[in-house]
C-alpha cells in the first residue's frame, strides 16, 4: 500500500527474528534510508520504539524516529485485520504514519 497509494518505498526490519547487535544497527539502516525509522511497537510505550529513539538522540546520525504504538487493549475482534485497526496498529494507520513522516522531513 505505501508503494501503490503513497509511491513510498520502505524497507522492513523485524527485530525479533534478526540478530542484531543493537540500536545502532537499526540507525544505520534507517541513516541509509533518508533518515528515518517508523517503529511499530506491538506493546505499551516502551520496549523496542524506546529503544531505537534513546539510540537516535544519542547518536550524530541525525536519524528521525517515530512510532506507532500501542495504547489500549483490544477487547474482541472478528479478525486478526480488525483488531490491528482497534489498536491503530493496522495497514491504514501505518501508510498515514509513514506519509507523515515523509512529509514532514521534506
Amino acid at each position: 500500500m505505501l508503494e501503490e497509494q503513497a509511491g513510498l518505498s520502505a524497507g522492513l526490519i523485524d527485530v525479533y527474528a534478526l540478530p542484531l547487535a543493537g540500536p545502532q544497527d537499526i540507525l544505520q539502516v534507517g541513516d541509509d534510508c533518508r533518515g528515518q525509522i517508523l517503529v511499530l511497537e506491538d506493546n505499551y510505550i516502551g520496549g523496542v520504539y524506546d529503544e531505537i529513539a534513546s539510540a537516535a538522540a544519542s547518536s550524530d546520525l541525525g536519524v528521525r524516529v517515530d512510532g506507532l504504538v500501542l495504547h489500549s487493549i483490544p477487547k474482541s475482534a472478528r479478525t486478526p485485520e480488525e483488531t490491528l485497526q482497534l489498536v491503530h496498529l493496522g495497514v491504514s494507520d501505518i501508510v498515514n504514519a509513514a506519509q507523515k513522516m515523509f512529509d514532514q522531513s521534506e
